[in-house]
């Protein structure tokens, strides 16, 4: 596994502490901070994603 300087690790905790809270927009926007240091990293795009699923999930439940 790659190794991650410890400025983007603490940002990609944030991101995870604000995750479990549910806090989705919150989290993205956090893991965004991470591209713009490092648009390609994988951490980011990948929880980036499943935090995009999770809000359009609660987005239709919220329809019905």
């Amino acid at each position: 596994m790659r190794s991650y300087p410890p400025e983007i690790m603490n940002i990609y905790y944030r991101g995870i502490d604000l995750f479990v809270q549910k806090k989705y927009e919150e989290a993205i926007a956090e893991w965004q901070k991470i591209l713009e240091i490092d648009p390609y990293n994988q951490l980011a795009l990948r929880n980036i994603k499943e935090a995009e699923q999770r809000l359009r999930k609660l987005r239709e439940l919220k329809k019905k």
